[in-house]
């Protein structure tokens, strides 16, 4: 139950959970898994494919408008645009329920396959099954609010702290527009955190938040973050759309651990990021890799 907190500006689907009648095919490393078990959480890069979030995507606006036969969800105006829609909702619960699209992501293999090796790993005999327990879907544009510091354990408790949120991006989610933040290591002692109503109601929703923790070391993680991104008026954080996307993430992902592992400061980390960065550039055809960018930034 680590401390996450949510900002504005990003649609999500959150599976706590999968049906999988048991263990399915592994998809982390041991050092991956371990990783999980010590910070409480993981990041798994393109795990979900385009034409699955392409899929969600459309899938979220037949919702959004009314095309399932749901009391709450009402046929949009015919003349609205696709965006107008979105606009007018903050969060459907339980899509599942009613959408055999947003089921299918439930299941869905992959990620079911993480969270069979990692929802009950600090237990002794767990024997990788795990269950869904609610599905939500955010449509947080700009100027929506997003939510406080918070602990899910405290809504949906469980007796062996195994309630885990599998969080899927379906725009990019940045520092900058808003995106998913945790505190590493908080879920360790099993302690709930106190909770107060939120001091900037602008900001973020009625829903209690958390305090009395610190919040050093994600705020340091974020600023290493942005730091990577922002070094990049030669070399833009959009290669992560480019095909050396995964030797990209590679590079960022062994350094977030380091840092969110207590190996490394911020700074350090992110120092480290962008060496291995230029270095992978400088293996790669010049030419090409403009083209990558240039492309990845809609330049070209």
């Amino acid at each position: 139950m680590p401390t996450t907190a949510t900002a504005p500006a990003f649609a999500t689907l959150t599976a706590l959970g999968a049906n999988t009648g048991g263990r399915v095919d592994a998809r982390l490393t041991p050092a991956q898994v371990t990783s999980f078990v010590d910070n409480g959480f993981c990041w798994v890069s393109q795990l979900i494919k385009p034409a699955e979030i392409a899929e969600l995507k459309a899938d979220l606006i037949k919702l959004a408008r009314g095309g399932y036969v749901c009391e709450q969800l009402k046929p949009a105006r015919a003349d609205a645009t696709d965006q107008e829609v979105l606009d007018s909702i903050l969060c459907i619960h339980q899509p599942h329920f009613i959408s055999e699209i947003m089921k299918k992501y439930c299941e869905h293999p992959a990620i079911a396959g993480v969270l069979s090796q990692i929802i009950g790993a600090h237990l002794a005999h767990w024997d990788g099954a795990v269950k869904c327990m609610q599905s939500m879907l955010f449509m947080k544009g700009p100027g929506k609010p997003g939510q406080a510091w918070h602990q899910d354990e405290q809504y949906i408790p469980t007796r062996d702290r195994s309630l885990c949120g599998a969080w899927i991006a379906l725009d990019d989610a940045t520092i900058s527009n808003g995106c998913l933040w945790v505190v590493p290591g908080s879920h360790r002692n099993g302690y709930f955190f106190q909770r107060r109503t939120p001091q900037d109601l602008e900001e973020y929703d009625g829903s209690d938040q958390s305090y009395g923790f610190d919040e050093a070391r994600t705020k340091e993680l974020g600023a290493a973050v942005q730091t990577y991104a922002s070094s990049t008026v030669a070399n833009p954080a959009l290669p992560l759309r480019t095909p050396d996307a995964a030797e990209v993430y590679a590079i960022l992902d062994a350094q977030l651990r380091r840092a969110a592992n207590g190996q490394a400061t911020g700074p350090e980390a992110a120092s480290a990021a962008i060496a291995a960065w230029a270095e992978h550039d400088r293996k790669q055809d010049a030419e090409q890799l403009k083209l990558w960018r240039r492309q990845a930034a809609g330049l070209d």
